[in-house]
Parts: structure tokens; C-alpha cells; sequence
């Protein structure tokens, strides 16, 4: 479960976020993410006075994850640039697509959204070893709601 305030330019092309999001301990461990995020919305299409389909958004964002064993460096057992990733921040990149219904009241509208995303490290190990992984190894869903004011 993530909550997250984006601030959307005119055009609506690009909007820029922070996020929080919390993983419960009953679902792998507490763990607590923040996030920027970055998405591009190329075009959309309007159906009808209140409907609005955007097809394509794409876009970046880092995501650094916080708990009790994961820290932000390796600490002292392994030799300085032993692993050449950081511990608990990764680079992801994402596709996606969003439905928005408009309510032009205090709320402009709501929108549900999909998408696939991946980060550099699923990427970098991927390549290298793509007669043992396969795509679906290295690429996750994700399913979420915005309000737009």
C-alpha cells in the first residue's frame, strides 16, 4: 500500500511524485519504501463528456527501501566495492496505462492505473543469463488508484 502527492504540469504530459509505501510484516517482513517517481503520459484519448483513456504512460522512478536488515550500505563484512549495487535502492523503469473518470467537483478526477515495471539489477542480471530467466522473472505488476484535485 503506497500514498503519494505528484504535481502534474499544464499540458498534463508529465507528472512528478514522492510516494510512501508500506509492505506489512504479515506479507514478508515490515518494510517501508519511498519513492520519486517520474511519469509521461505521450496522448490520451477522450471518450465521451467524462471519460478519459491515456493508452501509453511511461516513465522512471527510484524507489529506497527501509528495515530493520536492510540497510542503505553492505557494512563492514564485505570489502568496499565487493557488489557494485547499492543495497536498498533501485532504478526502475515502467509502462503502463490509465483509465480517468472525470468529476470536475473539489476532486478533477480519479483515474485506475496498470503497469509493468523493472529495475536495473533484475535488467543487469537478466541479460547475461537469458537462457536460465525468462522475462517473467524480472518483470512485476502493479495495479493502483490516483485522485486527481
Amino acid at each position: 500500500m503506497s500514498v503519494g502527492f505528484f504535481k502534474v504540469t499544464k499540458r498534463e504530459r508529465l507528472e512528478i511524485g514522492i510516494l510512501y509505501g508500506n509492505v506489512p510484516k504479515k506479507k514478508g517482513g515490515q518494510l517501508h519504501l519511498l519513492v520519486l517517481k517520474g511519469i509521461y503520459n505521450p496522448f490520451r484519448f477522450q471518450i465521451g463528456n467524462k471519460v478519459m483513456v491515456e493508452p501509453l504512460q511511461t516513465g522512471v522512478f527510484v524507489s529506497q527501501n527501509f528495515n530493520e536488515n536492510l540497510k542503505v550500505r553492505w557494512g563492514q563484512s564485505y570489502p568496499q566495492g565487493y557488489y557494485w549495487w547499492a543495497r536498498s535502492t533501485r532504478l526502475h523503469v515502467f509502462a503502463g496505462a490509465q483509465l480517468s473518470y472525470q468529476i470536475e467537483k473539489k476532486i478533477d478526477r480519479i483515474a485506475c492505473y496498470f503497469e509493468a515495471n523493472t529495475n536495473t539489477l533484475y535488467l543487469s542480471s537478466y541479460f547475461p543469463n537469458r537462457e536460465t530467466m525468462k522475462p517473467y522473472d524480472i518483470i512485476f505488476f502493479g495495479l493502483g488508484g490516483k485522485i486527481y484535485f
